[in-house]
């Protein structure tokens, strides 16, 4: 899945949390600043923790095996050759995938947001160009024409003639100090950009709510205690409650909240709930910590990454191909050097494939790198963490342009095959010995590029595969004798539908290869892998 996606997921999720232990244990009391402070930290929690890789059982359980303590050297039990791709009608066409199109609708849905966000600042902006300015102990007061409109934002009061001469404008001024003193507006700005990147999110909104709320307590609380005369002013809040509230990024002494804020003035506080609330929000914060913590078979992050764009598109298919430095069979060396093979997984007997895929960006670095079928928790965290330390490849390019292009590699985790072997090699039989890295690697007529095509047009997608919308990679290994002919062929993995038949037609029918060859020159058996993707349009 896209990052940004993930990212807004994990952030939605934890406002979620928050909220509702919010609503259930804290909405009714009256500790207004404890629980000022626990939105706003709710929302700072929401927005930053998702950025953060870490796995919480790994930090907080000792007993977890780290890569640095396998033990014994993964081989690659053979060669890998490059991937042929299967479509529908002989190609695959590239589009336009339903991920980016969420993106795109997520990236529209905050521009606009953002528009109006801005727009209203600008109204702001406009009324005090428009109305008489006065400033008094650090205030500014915009004295406007809005009968009983009172409101605050940052250090200035919009407030009317009428309720600036009023018998009670004291106490009205007084409650918008509140906000200013307090800087209650920092808050809401903070509260609408959350809003802003989480528009589709309705806990956001809540959250935002919530804060204005309580800003409201706070306030008439503070009133109260410099006033003492909760009938005056509850009679204050009653006329005032019929105005209509304009604009949500102020503070409106009008905010439309009368019975509550009526109720919250008379309610006394209870220890033992402040006492519940904060166990209450221990627990939302583990239940938040539960819902970021990274996934064992998700990237485990290098030291140095590089910045990279979270929208611009990936190609699966390009003209030109990224290729690893040296070749493949410097991809399968370095693979080799560099996995360990888990304890854990040899001793509970594991073995099969890990799927990874990865993008290979425009400057050849490798970015995020994900198990797409993992075989298991270790061996999906090793093979994660080699492929995230592979050196920069040859990028990709289409129409002449360098691109991003995304890639998946199965590595084969094979319990026969061990680092106490020698020569990269496993028995087939009594007489012979099967290698899978060699001097001169075996080559089809025409290399790599004829291979790729002789493949592809030869391998036709199965109607049944087709009916049933069956897509995926077959895996298929065979081995090269030492007169060029392919035997052995076998399917490793597959998807059924009748793709695995089909590939193994192909290849096993294959014509005679140029034989590998030993350190002497002698000609060997060699083993490869090659993964056949059916895709559909």
């Amino acid at each position: 899945m896209n990052p940004l996606l993930i990212y807004l997921l994990k952030s939605a999720i934890s406002l979620f949390l928050f909220y509702c232990c919010f609503v259930l244990l804290q909405k009714k009391e009256t500790f207004f600043n404890y629980n000022r402070a626990f939105l706003i930290f709710a929302l700072v929690t929401a927005v930053t923790l998702p950025f953060f890789s870490f796995n919480l059982f790994s930090l907080i359980s000792p007993s977890v095996q780290t890569p640095q303590e396998f033990m014994e050297t993964f081989q690659f039990n053979s060669f890998l050759l490059d991937e042929v791709v299967i479509g529908e009608n002989g190609e695959v066409s590239r589009s336009f995938s339903i991920i980016n199109w969420i993106t795109l609708l997520y990236l529209l849905g905050v521009g606009l947001k953002l528009f109006w966000f801005l727009y209203r600042i600008l109204q702001l902006s406009k009324i005090a160009r428009l109305f008489p300015t006065k400033t008094h102990n650090g205030i500014q007061y915009i004295i406007t024409k809005n009968k009983q409109q009172v409101f605050s934002f940052f250090n200035t009061i919009y407030i009317d003639e009428e309720s600036l001469s009023g018998l009670e404008s004291e106490k009205v001024i007084d409650h918008e100090k509140v906000h200013i003193n307090q800087f209650h507006s920092v808050d809401l700005i903070f509260a609408e950009l959350v809003c802003i990147f989480q528009w589709f999110n309705p806990f956001a909104y809540l959250i935002k709510q919530a804060i204005k709320e309580n800003h409201e307590f706070i306030a008439d609380k503070q009133v109260l205690s410099k006033h003492n005369d909760s009938e005056t002013y509850s009679m204050l809040l009653y006329e005032y409650s019929s105005i209509i509230n304009t604009h949500n990024l102020t503070h409106n002494f009008s905010y439309s909240l009368l019975k509550r804020r009526l109720d919250m003035m008379e309610k006394q506080k209870k220890p033992i709930r402040f006492v519940m609330g904060i166990i209450g929000a221990l627990f939302a914060f583990s239940f938040v910590l539960f819902a970021c913590s990274q996934p064992d078979q998700n990237k485990i992050e290098t030291s140095g990454a590089k910045d990279i764009s979270l929208t611009e598109e990936v190609y699966e298919n390009v003209e030109v191909m990224p290729k690893y430095l040296g070749g493949n069979e410097n991809l399968v060396a370095f693979l080799r050097s560099n996995i360990k093979y888990p304890e854990k997984a040899k001793k509970d007997g594991t073995k099969g494939i890990v799927d990874v895929s990865f993008v290979v960006e425009k400057d050849g670095s490798i970015s995020y790198a994900k198990v797409t079928k993992g075989l298991s928790t270790e061996c999906d965290l090793e093979a994660l963490k080699v492929i995230n330390s592979m050196p920069d490849w040859i990028p990709g390019k289409q129409q002449g342009e360098v691109v991003r292009v995304g890639l998946e590699l199965p590595i084969i985790f094979s319990l026969e095959y061990g680092s106490k072997k020698t020569s990269n090699t496993t028995k087939t039989d009594n007489t012979d010995t099967t290698f899978t890295v060699v001097k001169h690697m075996p080559e089809f007529p025409g290399g790599m590029q004829a291979l790729m095509e002789y493949l592809a047009s030869n391998i036709k997608y199965p109607e049944q595969a087709k009916r049933d919308s069956i897509q995926g990679r077959v895996f298929v290994q065979f081995v090269v004798e030492k007169d060029g002919a392919v035997s052995g062929a076998k399917v490793l993995r597959g998807i059924g539908g009748g793709c695995d038949e089909e590939a193994l037609r192909v290849v096993s029918s294959m014509p005679n290869w140029n034989p590998g060859l030993d350190e002497n020159n002698e000609p060997v058996r060699v083993q490869y892998n090659i993964p056949i993707k059916y895709a559909l349009k």
